[in-house]
């Protein structure tokens, strides 16, 4: 038993791992003079990317290379949640071919032909969210305010309770209690405790009118949440935290200077979540226009050396499996487009082996009561899977036997288990790997 916890702490260091500043951007190759607005990573393939701009494209090798899928005067695309385990089933928020429309709409063959949902207003753009405890549950946010759910994975929608008044902008939802959800918007953050049913304003203790917030909830800790908030200059922005599910806030601005321009993106790391990244700037004034906090927003400092000196940063993901850091610039005349950071290690990232020995994170985690484990294996050997509770008692055994090279998954159903925390733990003889996962009920 002190073996295996031995083991777990010793992965949970390993996967800890931040930036250093002594490595340099690049910019990935079919992305260059492309405005992006976001970002997203397979969560069951890091390997596979999406980005949006004034197209829609993605890459399959880790963001070097980029294809664009769809492209025109009606793809300037801002939400995008891709299904954690069908890469072709997407949805999108997109200006419609009515400049003052935007629309929702689906794809279920990767981005080839769309099916549209909704029609939404051009401000504020419409939100979708994928429920992180079951992927088929989606959320549509439209209109100033307008709140649907599917529970088909967008075959069919319900309306709920309308914040029309509120004009929403974001949108997270808690991911050890879906009931839980908050929304950002012109007045302020608002909560929901019954999966939107209904929705209380909360407080962070300024004048919020005019202002925007873009929102980010704590993974291991979702009671704490970040909103950030967004100014067209006329009013400071800057970053609020709470600890306590928005009952109080504080302000987070140490390092920031003034920050009179919009704060358009905020990511935490979710392997360390006191490593923070926000994106900021304008197009027209050199200025930082990225910054990175490593004790929770306590600190700020400037990320921007290697980026482009004018222009704001829309889009940052970050790759946990990988060590590598993407964000997405708009500049002009020119240096849009998307940049990549690799943390400095003993192997070029070029030099990986096309299959690489790895264990994923479980999605949905926590989760209800099913979840999907994946792993790769880079040649063909004896493999075991086994999940193991919190006091190193083994479980159940999900596979054993040889298993060809490449990527495999396979589904752990936990409805015979109690709520807690458990390990899962891939065996093999290129060694020993363990993640957390989490059963909620």
């Amino acid at each position: 038993m002190m073996k295996f916890i031995a083991i777990v702490w010793s992965l949970l260091l390993v996967c800890s791992f931040a930036f250093p500043q002594q490595s340099q951007w690049m910019i990935a190759a079919g992305t260059f003079g492309i405005p992006i607005q976001n970002i997203v990573i397979y969560i069951s393939d890091p390997d596979t990317l999406y980005a949006m701009g004034n197209r829609f494209m993605i890459s399959t090798d880790r963001g070097k290379q980029w294809d664009t899928i769809l492209a025109g005067p009606s793809t300037d695309i801002g939400a995008l949640q891709v299904d954690p385990f069908d890469s072709k089933r997407i949805y999108a928020s997109h200006y419609g071919l009515d400049p003052s429309s935007n629309d929702i709409s689906m794809t279920t063959d990767g981005g080839v032909t769309w099916q549209r949902l909704f029609i939404g207003r051009r401000d504020p753009s419409p939100v979708v969210v994928i429920d992180p405890m079951d992927y088929r549950t989606v959320y549509a946010v439209v209109g100033p305010g307008f709140v649907h759910r599917s529970t088909d994975r967008g075959g069919s929608w319900q309306r709920l309770d309308s914040l029309s008044i509120a004009f929403l902008y974001s949108m997270v939802i808690s991911p050890t209690n879906d009931s839980i959800m908050y929304f950002g918007s012109l007045y302020g953050v608002y909560k929901s405790t019954d999966k939107g049913q209904s929705f209380f304003p909360l407080s962070l203790g300024f004048q919020p009118q005019s202002q925007l917030t873009l929102l980010a909830l704590n993974p291991q800790h979702p009671e704490t949440l970040y909103a950030t908030v967004y100014t067209d200059g006329s009013l400071p922005g800057g970053v609020f935290k709470s600890t306590d599910g928005g009952v109080t806030w504080t302000e987070k601005n140490n390092g920031l200077g003034t920050l009179n321009r919009s704060i358009s993106a905020l990511t935490l790391n979710p392997e360390n979540p006191e490593e923070i990244f926000i994106g900021t700037g304008t197009l027209q004034i050199p200025d930082d226009i990225l910054f990175r906090s490593t004790n929770g927003g306590e600190d700020w400092s400037s990320f921007r050396s290697g980026l482009p000196d004018a222009g704001h940063v829309g889009a940052i993901a970050i790759d946990t499996l990988y060590n590598r850091l993407y964000v997405g610039v708009t500049s002009e005349p020119s240096g849009s487009g998307i940049y990549i950071f690799d943390r400095v290690t003993s192997v070029k990232t070029d030099e990986i082996l096309p299959h690489r020995y790895a264990l994923y994170q479980n999605y949905p985690n926590p989760f209800n009561p099913e979840t999907r484990i994946q792993f790769i294996l880079s040649r063909q050997e004896h493999a075991t899977l086994e999940v193991y509770n919190l006091i190193g008692q083994k479980i159940q055994t999900l596979l054993v036997g040889n298993l060809s090279v490449g990527k495999h998954w396979i589904l752990f159903n936990g409805t015979t288990y109690p709520s807690g925390v458990y390990f899962y733990r891939l065996t093999t003889p290129e060694g020993v790997l363990s993640k957390r996962m989490v059963i909620v009920r």
